[in-house]
């Protein structure tokens, strides 16, 4: 039972985009739910429902409507992004919110005002930095600045004590029944279209945080009782910074259309924004209880379906085989039989190494040697366990290729213990800690550096190779933490489209092929929901 059920509350702005995402969440807790819009609900929507002009109403026929509802909550989903001068602007971002103040302060009791605010209200911020709550507000647009006004009159208010408000700055929006008016609104549309030609948009050259509307309609149910909230800021948005351009590729791939992406000074689609932009949501979690639980793929799908685009990459989608085409992949450990790459027709032209892409470009290799990204070749795959060297083959394959979709990582350190007569209780920890240290770590540091551009494109292939045969039991203790590593991962990373699994090979060197073709399915599009498992490949 939700801690809204039975409340009373009321929606500025619920016929609008994040305002209808916000109704629909409080009547699925059990709320009773009032709009209060100027524009009327569309024909066929079972919504509560009272007309008013919220940017010219007096407060006192606000406060009377607000009355009338004995509203516990108000959540103000209304305002202005763009099209208007900055009165206009001023008026229905930070003259509404002083109207809702007074109307509130008049009532015989408080209820909880949530205001939706924006992460423009902050402004730029330098590339990297984490934007937390308590960063000095500088916003640059007049959107940014009008939403701004709006939050420090009701965070005043809260702090003299005429009323209870909250204020969550939301990142873009994205999502089913996200706004059509936005970049990937503006994308959506044009993919749903019968016939769509090239999609012109403005240069995508920013790296955004973005938020599904139905996490942003959760964050707002969470902050109308959560107690800690009142008088409080608190970011939502996922927390990593998104490249918009891979955002609209990715968009254009899900709706299995070849349609060209056109950039270009002057087409008239978005996006003037920040070049860098990444909320930090701490808070959220701290405070409402609440994280994003929409990964990017699913929002973008479902942003397409609500569009009325059909699903035309079902349709479309090509055999298993050729599921890797286009993709990066990285292999550790790629000169040992089983690192080797899957055989032809899959791997087709491509060089041995440690990266190699689909299809049948030749390319040169990472080097082994990897302190650094180099153009030269090396053998030597046990230098992976050097500490930076994750850090430099990752970023070299993302540099050079553009983005990193597959890690095997087939890497581990080889040999026994120092001494094999020796009883396991008697072994120094200075004799077996390196041992189990350095077949382990260097896996876990590749993955971290992998998944992270995996998650931001919203798509990923992550196997970890073990095996059942190994030289003593501190060998085995690493070789468990690989699998323990793909069960607890996976279930941090599956909703971003990202699998991880392990494969345990018997006998190598016998079946170097069937493990390769194990892998080959497990890392390619074919694989839709395995993930989380570690399979053991005994020949029979």
């Amino acid at each position: 039972m939700s801690d809204a059920a039975g409340l009373s509350v009321v929606v500025l702005g619920g016929t609008g985009a994040l305002g209808g995402a916000v109704q629909r969440a409080f009547e699925a807790a059990g709320a009773r739910v009032l709009v209060i819009s100027r524009r009327e609900p569309e024909p066929g929507e079972a919504v509560s429902w009272a007309g008013l002009d919220l940017t010219s109403a007096p407060s006192g026929q606000l406060a009377a409507l607000l009355a009338g509802a004995a509203a516990d909550v108000v959540v103000n989903a209304a305002g202005l992004t763009r099209g208007g001068t900055e009165e206009q602007l001023a008026a229905a971002n930070a003259g509404l919110v002083r109207t809702l103040v007074e109307a509130a302060a008049a009532l015989p009791y408080r209820p909880r005002l949530v205001q939706l605010g924006t992460v423009d209200e902050y402004g730029p911020v330098c590339r990297g930095v984490g934007i937390t709550e308590d960063l000095p507000p500088a916003p640059v647009s007049a959107y940014g600045r009008t939403k701004l006004l709006g939050a420090q009159a009701l965070l005043g208010a809260t702090r003299s004590g005429a009323v209870d408000g909250t204020v969550l700055r939301i990142a873009h929006v994205f999502g089913p029944g996200a706004p059509r008016t936005d970049l990937l609104g503006t994308a959506a549309r044009h993919l749903a279209s019968h016939c769509p030609g090239p999609l012109r948009l403005e240069p995508l050259e920013g790296r955004w945080d973005f938020v599904d509307v139905r996490d942003v309609a959760a964050a707002a149910l969470a902050a109308a009782t959560a107690p800690r909230a009142s008088g409080q800021v608190v970011n939502i948005g996922c927390g990593q910074a998104l490249s918009v351009r891979r955002l609209v590729e990715r968009m254009i791939v899900l709706s299995g259309l070849g349609v060209p992406l056109v950039e270009e000074p002057g087409a008239g689609g978005h996006p003037a924004g920040p070049a860098w932009q990444r909320v930090d949501i701490s808070r959220a979690r701290l405070l409402l209880g609440w994280r994003p639980r929409f990964g990017t793929v699913r929002s973008l799908r479902d942003q397409l379906a609500k569009a009325g685009a059909p699903n035309r990459a079902m349709v479309a989608r090509p055999r298993w085989t050729s599921g890797l085409d286009g993709r990066t992949a990285l292999v550790t450990g790629a000169t040992g039989l089983v690192g080797e790459p899957p055989p032809a027709p899959s791997r087709q032209k491509n060089t041995d190494g440690l990266a190699f892409r689909n299809p049948g470009r030749p390319v040169k290799e990472i080097s082994g040697d990897l302190e650094g990204p180099t153009d030269t070749k090396s053998s030597d795959g046990s230098r992976i366990g050097r500490f930076h060297a994750p850090l430099w083959v990752v970023a070299a394959v993302e540099e050079r290729w553009g983005a990193l979709d597959v890690l095997v990582a087939n890497a581990w350190r080889r040999g026994a213990r120092c001494d094999p007569r020796a009883r396991f209780e008697d072994i120094p920890e200075g004799d077996w800690l390196p041992v189990v240290a350095d077949s382990l770590a260097p896996v876990i540091r590749t993955v971290q550096r992998a998944v992270v551009g995996m998650r931001e494109r919203g798509w990923g292939r992550i196997a970890l190779v073990s095996s059942r045969r190994v030289p003593d039991e501190f060998h085995g203790a690493a070789e468990a933490g690989l699998h323990g590593l793909a069960r607890g991962l996976s279930g941090q990373v599956a909703a971003d489209g990202v699998l991880v699994n392990a494969v345990c090979p018997e006998d190598a060197p016998s079946g170097a092929r069937a493990v390769a073709q194990t892998l080959l399915f497990l890392c390619s599009e074919a694989n839709t929901h395995l993930t989380g498992h570690t399979l053991t490949l005994t020949g029979g």
